[in-house]
């Protein structure tokens, strides 16, 4: 039997052709497989590559075999690399880039668990510097094994600041279910209201329609976790973008002004200015568009009464004779409410008396077949 000790919580023993290894005494792992066939001459394809992830996924590499290629070799042989391997990761002060995610960071968590005081110190660490790497084999390896649940609050909060940061601030690479992911992720371990600030702050300082994207993504959550301590701030910003939505390329207008009202119709009600304001700085043909999508997700039915004279007033003032006809009928179709329809029918009347032009008759046609209906 060989024994070979890397410090005095370390040790690795050949048992029965075998490399297992040894902490604190106790055996911890079997070593499943040393790395052959890194490549030398292909440049191109490893030159890039940081971590013994990288290379193991980039070779196919499972856990105890390379996929395509079979090799034997000799068990001291193979002992004596595991050796030289583990003895590189404690001088390198349990850089977790040389060891295979999963040997580095149950080994890592196993050391500090029994008082390592070096593995205490990294441990957190660790987790946070591959968690910025983004390299996904290895951030999803952290969030299954729940790595973060060993990290104090602080660090955690370190650790999704910087994640906030990274997907957010690279536009370029934005990816919507990676920044759905971190929200949940934060929302699990009770984070939200510490990095809530942060997160708001963040998507501010961005800059164009990803802007607009990640704030109704996050307020998406938040209504979908009633989470009413929230509410307040997302209402003063989520007007702010209503408000600014100018400063966005025609192109993303509309699909900004979409967004925004699919996810915040419950601050329609009182707002309807604000709303159609946006709409005024959408140029056409997407301001009729916005206007029937304004309509569709209000239900104006609901309070039809109320705001009956300033959307006839906005339809005169904003469209064109060809485009009234559309609005009218969206108007008309959304109108459902019983009992209500003939308390409306002379201010609308009025309005049509006001029309000219050759629509005048088809809108007045619609009109009607919608009382019928009614």
């Amino acid at each position: 039997m060989l024994e070979f000790v890397v410090n005095k919580f370390i040790m690795l023993k050949l048992e029965d052709g075998k490399t297992n290894i040894y902490v604190n005494g106790e055996m911890f792992n079997q070593c499943k497989y040393l790395m052959l066939n890194v490549p030398t001459r292909d440049d191109k394809k490893i030159e890039k590559i940081e971590t013994i992830d990288e290379v193991a996924d980039s070779l196919g590499w499972t856990e105890d075999r390379q996929l395509g290629i079979e090799h034997y070799i000799i068990p001291r042989v193979e002992f004596w690399g595991h050796c030289s391997s583990l003895q590189a990761w404690y001088e390198n002060d349990y850089n977790t880039n040389i060891l295979h995610r999963n040997l580095a960071f149950p080994l890592l968590k196993k050391l500090a668990d029994v008082g390592d005081s070096l593995a205490r110190k990294v441990f957190g660490q660790e987790v946070a510097r591959r968690l910025e790497s983004d390299y996904s084999p290895v951030v999803d390896y952290i969030v299954k094994e729940r790595l973060l649940e060993y990290l104090t609050k602080e660090e955690k909060e370190h650790i999704y600041e910087g994640r906030i940061n990274a997907i957010l601030t690279d536009q370029n690479n934005f990816r919507y279910f990676d920044f759905i992911g971190l929200l949940d992720l934060i929302k699990k371990q009770n984070l939200m209201k510490d990095l809530f600030p942060k997160l708001l702050n963040t998507i501010h300082e961005i800059s164009g329609f990803i802007k607009v994207e990640t704030f109704t993504i996050l307020l998406e959550r938040v209504n979908s976790w009633s989470a009413e301590g929230y509410s307040q701030v997302i209402r003063s910003r989520f007007l702010t973008y209503l408000e600014e939505i100018d400063k966005l390329s025609d192109f993303y207008k509309i699909r900004a002004f979409a967004l925004l009202l699919n996810t915040g119709t419950g601050f329609l009600v009182d707002n309807l200015e604000i709303f159609l304001r946006a709409i005024d700085k959408i140029d056409d043909p997407e301001k009729v568009m916005a206007f029937l999508l304004l309509v569709q997700f209000s239900k104006f039915s609901d309070y039809f009464e109320t705001h009956i004279p300033k959307l006839l007033e906005y339809i005169d003032s904003q469209f064109r004779e060809e485009d009234i006809l559309k609005v009218f009928a969206s108007l008309i179709s959304s109108y459902k409410k019983p009992g209500l329809i003939s308390k409306d029918i002379i201010p609308i009347k009025n309005h049509l008396d006001k029309m000219g032009g050759s629509y005048k008759s088809i809108v007045i046609s619609r009109l009607a077949k919608g009382f019928k209906k009614n």
